[in-house]
């Protein structure tokens, strides 16, 4: 999956979903956009990339979603 094809939100998605819960553990302010860098419980990271208006701070829970169609299941 692209780093720009993962939804971050600070609000716990509705209904079914293919998401993840988080900590904010790096959040980088590039103009055009932010670049996050997203710890999960099990210690894995995910790097998200947004749009600069979503401002989310290190330390922050959040949550990610992956939309099925940009997922691939791997082997582990």
């Amino acid at each position: 999956m692209r780093h720009h094809d993962v939804h971050l939100s600070d609000r716990a998605p509705t209904g079914p979903t293919n998401g993840v819960q988080g900590t904010v553990t790096r959040q980088i302010y590039l103009g055009s956009h932010r670049d996050y860098l997203v710890q999960l419980a099990d210690g894995e990271t995910v790097r998200a990339v947004t749009p600069s208006t979503t401002s989310i701070p290190a330390g922050s829970p959040v949550w990610l979603h992956l939309a099925p169609e940009n997922c691939r299941a791997l082997a582990h």
